[in-house]
Formats: C-alpha cells, structure tokens, sequence
C-alpha cells in the first residue's frame, strides 16, 4: 500500500494525528514514505502506531474525524502503558512507587534514547550499579536506588521546558514531594547543582557507568564528525588562532596560534 492512500484529502489525516501527538508528518516528496519530526518520543510512538493501524485498515482512513479518535484512542491507551513502565521500575528496584506524575515520566523514558540507549533500561541499570555502591559503602540502598531511578526524568520534559534535564527533574521531584537528598542527587548528576550529599555522588558515578558499557551507546558518524567540524569551528574563531583540530573524541581541541598576538597570559586571559 502507497503512504498517500492514507493521508487523506490534502494531509487532512496526518494533520489529524499531528494535532493529537504533537508532532509533524509529511509525505516525502517522492510520494513513497511518510516523515515524522518531533522531539517527544512518546508523541512519535502514538503517530506511528496510528499509522500502523491505519495502514492495516484503511478503511479508517476515509474520515479524518475517526482518524482523530483512533490517535486519541492510541494516545490514552500509551498512558496506560506508561504508567504500567513506570510502576515496574519502581517494583524491579524494591522500592516504593513515588508521585504518579514521576511514576509516569519514568514511564516516558522507555521512548527516550541517549546516542540509541534506551533511558528507561538505563535508568534501571543505573539504580542497581547505585544501591551496590551504597551497601559498600554502608549507605541507604533504597535512597541510593531511587534517586538513580529518577535522575534522568527531566528527559521525558526536555521537548516541553527549556534548561537543563537535570534541573528539570530536580524541580519536579521537589515540587512532587522527593527528599532533598533525591532530588538535589537527580539534579547534581551533571554538575548543574553542587553535591549536597554523597547520593549524589554515587548516582552521578552510576549514570557514568551505565553509560559507558561497552555496546550500551553508539555514536552516529554524521551527527559525529558534525559536532566534531563545529567544535573546530568555534575553536577558530577565537583570536589569534590559526588552526584547531578536535582530538580524543572532542574531549580535547589542539590550537596552533599566532605567536607574535598570543602569549601565555594572552592565551590563559583570552582563550
């Protein structure tokens, strides 16, 4: 079946499922596929489902009214599977549920992926390297869990607030009732808060560790050498310098300058 035959007079079904995931679709111009932008995973999740339904009873495609109410449909079914996600981290974890608001943007984080990583499964992960941490350490293994739990739901919120996501989920874990010690841990993991605890230290450690296992991430090549050109770019632009080059990765930028308009103090003043 071709994509147009599900698109409805002038887009009208993709527009009607756009409205209700909160994403954009098109058809290509070539006709043969249709694309989906938006930065919600869970709003790309209730479009693709619609679409697979449709494609599989075009029928539905005739009326962009019960195009509507099939994304609606989709969309509150997904709520229901959310919070079902985010109850089951909680159990595997053995500790208590939390506000249903947090329970449900863990739930989120399974349509959420850092360099393809899922964040649902990372943050699982990250709860158990954090409470092993914690019994060595002879510290609360259930506190130690739950803050590694939560500490990237700000990533469910990121494509609605602007900031940082781990000041996000600071901010909701406070406002929905988590002990300071969680939730400066969630906001502290990437040094966007200062460390009031050593919670947030071992959870800014169990985020490292996850994320670092060998296979759990994987960089993509264009969106890599892009960041990569940028970063040399911007190195350029400062002045007096006359080549840059990204090394380790981009974790270092090696500078050649001008010798005669950059000294040591120039260069510890200026660069």
């Amino acid at each position: 079946m071709k994509p147009e035959t599900i698109t409805g007079a002038d887009a009208a079904n993709l527009q009607a499922i756009g409205g209700v995931a909160n994403v954009t679709l098109s058809l290509v111009e070539t006709g043969d596929a249709i694309r989906l932008e938006g930065l919600d995973g869970v709003g790309r999740e209730v479009a693709r489902r619609c679409l697979a339904r449709l494609m599989r009873n075009p029928r539905l495609a005739a009326d962009a009214g019960e195009v509507t109410r099939l994304a609606r449909e989709i969309s509150k079914q997904l709520d229901v599977e959310l919070d079902d996600l985010g109850r089951r981290a909680f159990r595997v974890l053995e500790i208590p549920a939390a506000h249903a608001e947090i329970v449900r943007l863990v739930g989120r984080l399974n349509y959420r992926t850092s360099y393809t990583q899922n964040q649902w499964k990372h943050a699982i992960a990250a709860g158990f390297l954090c409470g092993m941490m914690a019994e060595e350490l002879d510290l609360d293994l259930k506190v130690a869990r739950r803050a590694a739990l939560m500490h990237d739901i700000g990533k469910a919120l990121t494509h609605e607030l602007d900031g940082s996501h781990a000041v996000i989920g600071a901010d909701y874990a406070r406002r929905l009732g988590e002990t300071e010690i969680v939730a400066n841990a969630i906001g502290a993991h990437h040094t966007d808060e200062p460390f009031s605890s050593a919670y947030a230290y071992l959870v800014a450690a169990a985020d490292a560790m996850s994320g670092a296992r060998p296979g759990a991430r994987r960089q993509l090549d264009e969106s890599f050498h892009s960041r990569l050109e940028d970063l040399e770019r911007i190195t350029r632009g400062f002045r007096g310098i006359t080549e840059a080059y990204a090394v380790q990765g981009g974790r270092e930028v090696r500078i050649y300058v001008q010798e005669d308009r950059v000294d040591d103090l120039g260069a510890a003043l200026d660069l």
